[in-house]
């Protein structure tokens, strides 16, 4: 079976950092980038499964940024990631789901086995 590749997008290094290494820990792929531009850049470059986008962002937020790469990559499926949940997480899901059904939400912190869980599930819907 092929590995599934995984971009990571958040503007605090040491968590894409930490990601990376869960991810590639768990079989994953992955590449990151600070910012959405990095993150455009690297999705016309390759092709990813999976990207996992910070919400807050200086520059260009998660959200523009999800919407430049769906027109780059329709397959890639998405997951927001945010601090800035926690308060409204039912409502920040419904309104994630209205941007676009191919994206999910998690809340941080969160633990290595709700990001692994949340990824399969995102793939699953895919098939």
């Amino acid at each position: 079976m092929q590995k599934k590749k995984v971009l990571i997008v958040d503007d605090v290094k040491v968590i894409g950092i930490a990601l990376k290494m869960i991810l590639n820990e768990n079989g994953y792929l992955t590449d990151s980038a600070t910012d959405g531009y990095e993150a455009l850049e690297k999705i016309k470059k390759n092709t990813f499964d999976i990207a996992l986008v910070d919400i807050v962002m200086p520059g260009i937020d998660g959200i523009r940024t999800w919407k430049e790469i769906k027109k780059i990559s329709p397959l890639t499926r998405c997951i927001f990631i945010s601090g800035y949940c926690e308060d409204a997480f039912e409502g920040g899901k419904r309104f994630i789901e209205q941007i676009d059904k191919d994206c999910s939400m998690l809340c941080k912190p969160f633990s290595d086995e709700e990001l692994i869980n949340t990824i399969e599930n995102s793939l699953k819907e895919a098939n």
